[in-house]
């Protein structure tokens, strides 16, 4: 059950959710928010970026699931762990 309408669509928003089937096979519960406000979502990917710039994804990766747990998110740190699961089972 969703409490939260999807966005009116239009080609903006058709790209957003493309771009997440595309780069993670689904899209993303985040987008779906995101996709009321498209120019909030630049911002936070923009910020996001500016975060990353300076770290390895791994590193990047461990942070946000350390700052999930310390919040109590345990949606966030869900679906970090599970988007990083694949990409570091060779390090195992």
């Amino acid at each position: 059950m969703s409490y939260l309408s999807e966005a009116t669509e239009s080609d903006q928003i058709a790209a957003l959710y493309a771009a997440d089937e595309r780069g993670q096979g689904y899209v993303a519960n985040y987008t779906r928010v995101f996709a009321h406000r498209p120019e909030v979502y630049a911002a936070w990917q923009a910020l996001s970026a500016a975060v990353q710039a300076n770290m390895t994804l791994e590193r990047y990766e461990v942070a946000t699931i350390a700052a999930a747990q310390q919040r109590g998110s345990a949606y966030c740190g869900l679906a970090t762990r599970a988007t990083s699961r694949g990409r570091w089972a060779w390090r195992r």
